[in-house]
């Protein structure tokens, strides 16, 4: 299956999904229905001998958080990756905060630097 085809099924998916979503929620106690903006983002590597990891969370008040990282270089050669599940409760800040901690140690450990961190935690970022 082509690039494009996967992009238009995942895309098609979705807007299923969050129809489904606010039908589901349409009565008189939902949540004002949600719209989403689909963002379709490349991967860009980094400048040659930089590397760059790239962290996730998903945050359940059922089953805990989980972690996630992925270590590529410059080439977008995998360098390495890990996940975690850890569990108890907390704000998707700290998660946020928790995978890119995890994942700067998993750097240092497989000497990997300079990192450069992307994450969808942009206030994590910034700081």
């Amino acid at each position: 299956m082509e690039e494009e085809q996967v992009i238009s099924r995942a895309i098609a998916w979705l807007r299923s999904y969050l129809d489904a979503q606010d039908n589901a929620h349409s009565g008189p106690s939902a949540c004002p229905p949600t719209t989403a903006r689909i963002q379709i983002r490349r991967w860009i590597p980094p400048s040659e001998g930089i590397f760059k990891m790239n962290t996730d969370v998903g945050v359940s008040s059922n089953s805990g958080i989980d972690l996630g990282c992925i270590m590529r270089d410059w080439k977008g050669d995998f360098c390495g990756a890990m996940a975690r599940k850890e569990r108890g409760v907390c704000r998707p800040i700290e998660a946020e905060a928790k995978a890119i901690l995890m994942g700067l140690k998993e750097a240092n450990r497989r000497q990997l630097s300079p990192v450069i961190v992307e994450s969808d935690c942009q206030l994590l970022l910034e700081n």
